[in-house]
């Protein structure tokens, strides 16, 4: 009967206080088991990879700004939640976007779907780009000559270059755009026999870099004997004859661009190098002749004095 009585006098109080005692449980329970009311949305960004690709192909950039290229480091956007659990501390290296190739050649694939795994506990709710374009090619390889080009006022003399030539490696479309590896020498601080490494870039018939290939090896050795005397002359390719109706010379480039020229005096001799004739007459396409220098008498050339001369010819825009 006491107890009984003890039940029932203030009753409505003593519900009032399980209730807040029940709140107060659930409210402790939860940020001792999961932080609580602790951030459970987030947006990261994270590294967008291929994977299952056969070896002997490669990934190719496409001018749509949905392909991707792992080489190039393309990212996926993801907006995340988390259930039952606070998602901070989580970091970009916690979850993995990928887009599967298995079975597939060489070709163009649209609206791959991007598939990201993710932690235990947490939802993805978006992500961008969902859907990518990847354009695969065959891999392939092929050797290029190493060429240069100086910076600067001072006079380079002999020029070495160890390697003469590298190896260009990656998709069959672009290895097949490059035709040198170029390096840039700077401005010395000082004359004399230096002795430096480069890192020659894969560059296209007018010299522009090729993105996407590797070189190998990745740095040459350039030693280099400046010389007072010796001078940077550019080359001027003598391009003759007369080309088909309609057609035009679309580009000339020559590699190298510049010999070193000697005429025993601080006075330069010359101001630019000619090529033998070459003749264009009722030609079409690609021209790629490997010639001697004309040299006037009295001027000596540093190196073999060969420049290889590309000329492409088409169709009058």
């Amino acid at each position: 009967m006491v107890f009984e009585k003890f039940l029932k006098k203030n009753l409505d109080l003593k519900i009032i206080s399980l209730t807040i005692a029940a709140f107060l449980w659930v409210f402790v329970h939860l940020t001792q088991t999961a932080s609580g009311f602790g951030r459970t949305e987030a947006n990261l960004r994270i590294p967008l990879v291929v994977e299952n690709l056969a070896p002997s192909l490669r990934v190719v950039e496409s001018d749509r700004t949905v392909s991707i290229l792992v080489e190039l480091d393309r990212y996926a956007s993801i907006t995340l939640k988390g259930v039952h659990r606070n998602i901070d501390g989580l970091k970009p290296s916690d979850f993995k976007a990928s887009v599967d190739m298995e079975g597939k050649g060489p070709g163009t694939y649209r609206n791959l779907p991007v598939h990201v795994a993710s932690p235990v506990g947490t939802v993805i709710s978006e992500t961008n780009p969902s859907k990518v374009e990847v354009v695969v090619d065959q891999e392939a390889d092929k050797t290029i000559p190493v060429t240069w080009e100086f910076a600067g006022n001072k006079n380079p003399g002999k020029i070495s270059v160890i390697p003469r030539e590298v190896v260009v490696k990656g998709s069959k479309s672009l290895v097949e755009r490059v035709v040198a590896a170029l390096i840039h020498i700077p401005e010395p601080e000082s004359t004399g026999n230096l002795q430096e490494e480069y890192s020659p870039v894969a560059v296209d018939i007018l010299s522009r870099p090729v993105a996407g290939p590797s070189v190998i090896p990745q740095k040459v050795r350039v030693i280099t004997k400046y010389s007072e005397l010796a001078r940077p002359v550019p080359i001027r390719p003598n391009i003759i004859g007369k080309l088909p109706v309609g057609m035009e010379l679309k580009s000339v480039s020559v590699s190298p661009m510049v010999v070193l020229a000697d005429s025993g005096s601080r006075e330069p001799a010359v101001d630019h190098l000619d090529t033998p004739p070459i003749d264009v007459t009722d030609k079409q396409g690609a021209i790629d002749q490997t010639v001697k220098l004309v040299v006037p008498e009295g001027v000596r050339i540093h190196g073999k004095g060969e420049v290889q001369v590309i000329i492409l010819i088409g169709k009058r825009s």
